[in-house]
């Protein structure tokens, strides 16, 4: 047989009643030069039977045991003993196209990317990711970040060069959420060319308990995550369009299910927010980033994990923008917006200490 030309990564979990099917739908690719890695990750069901039952009729699957340790280190482990210039990955209960491999590869070849993005749909045919192509002009830091975004921050519906992966340390880390968000996020910011494929090729179930559906209640984890994910996108030079983009779409989102931290870890999930402002205020000051005050006033006007103080401190800014836009030409220094974020700032912390005084 040919060397293969993807390596495809298939953690496996308890999942003996979708694992045929999702099996089935890689050994009949339409081609056949690919390697199937499947990581056992301490199976209690009969996956692990199933696995060595298609080991032993086809030579391309290679089957690894490892006491249960969570995707992202069955993932790595993948990655680790994959052989082929391309990597794939796939969840156990969901299926390729028979064209996927065969498609991937030639595009990935002929555009020389380093990640290739391709459609997916639900399996009751539901379409996702809307049409969009990316031009030469239009491949930036952000624009690929976006793209990678789009329909979900997911690793399976891409194509991954592995000299790529491999040479900027691309890795999943060990977490209960937001592992694929953390390793999509890495090789956005550090890749140089990114692609589009239109073609539908991958089948997403939904279900309860699926990889992807599966849902942490580790809030303070979720949370950690968002800040880990932006620590390296910072290390590895994102833009700062990227960098507030990365912050407008997802820190808000930690602030709006304040209500669901559980009280043992509210003020830790709290003070990392407060971190996160602090950021980006200080890489503001320093230079470091090039997005206006407008933009940062209304950052640290979510700072409050009340909804009734996001309204009224999103008033404030709104009064403050506007104040703004009035004085702009006659204050051309930035000391009048520095002392309104001051009292912004001060005001919020002063409701969030009033907040704590309650509690206890």
């Amino acid at each position: 047989m040919k060397s293969p030309k993807i390596s495809i990564i298939i953690p496996v979990y308890n999942v003996e009643k979708y694992l045929r099917q999702c099996l089935d739908s890689v050994v009949n690719q339409t081609m056949p030069e690919i390697e199937v890695i499947c990581i056992d990750d301490g199976s209690t069901d009969g996956s692990g039977a199933i696995l060595d039952e298609y080991a032993a009729r086809d030579s391309r699957i290679h089957v690894i045991r490892q006491p249960n340790q969570g995707v992202g280190v069955a993932r790595n482990l993948g990655i680790q003993q994959s052989s082929s210039p391309y990597i794939a990955f796939l969840d156990s209960d969901d299926t390729y196209e028979p064209t996927l491999c065969e498609k991937v590869y030639r595009f990935a070849e002929q555009s020389g990317a380093d990640i290739v993005r391709f459609r997916y749909q639900k399996m009751d045919g539901t379409k996702l990711l809307d049409r969009t192509f990316i031009s030469e002009k239009e491949d930036t830091c952000l624009r690929r970040c976006q793209i990678i975004y789009s329909g979900g921050p997911n690793v399976w519906s891409k194509l991954w060069r592995r000299d790529f992966v491999l040479e900027n340390q691309l890795c999943f880390p060990n977490w209960q959420d937001g592992e694929d968000m953390y390793f999509a996020m890495h090789g956005a910011v550090v890749a140089k060319k990114l692609c589009l494929l239109q073609d539908v090729l991958y089948n997403y179930r939904v279900r309860e308990n699926s990889l992807t559906a599966t849902h942490t209640t580790d809030y303070l984890g979720k949370i950690q995550s968002f800040q880990t994910t932006l620590q390296k996108m910072l290390e590895c030079g994102c833009s700062e369009q990227t960098y507030y983009w990365y912050l407008e779409s997802f820190f808000p989102s930690f602030y709006t299910s304040s209500q669901y931290f559980p009280r043992n870890t509210w003020k830790q999930c709290q003070q990392i927010r407060l971190n996160i402002c602090k950021e980006y205020w200080d890489l503001l000051e320093q230079g470091k980033l090039n997005v206006s005050y407008e933009a940062s006033l209304w950052l640290l006007s979510i700072g409050s994990s009340s909804p009734f103080h996001r309204g009224v401190y999103r008033l404030k800014w709104w009064k403050c923008l506007l104040a703004n836009l009035f004085v702009k030409r006659l204050i051309p220094h930035s000391g009048w917006l520095q002392s309104v974020l001051d009292t912004i700032n001060d005001q919020r912390l002063e409701i969030e200490r009033l907040k704590n005084n309650e509690k206890s």
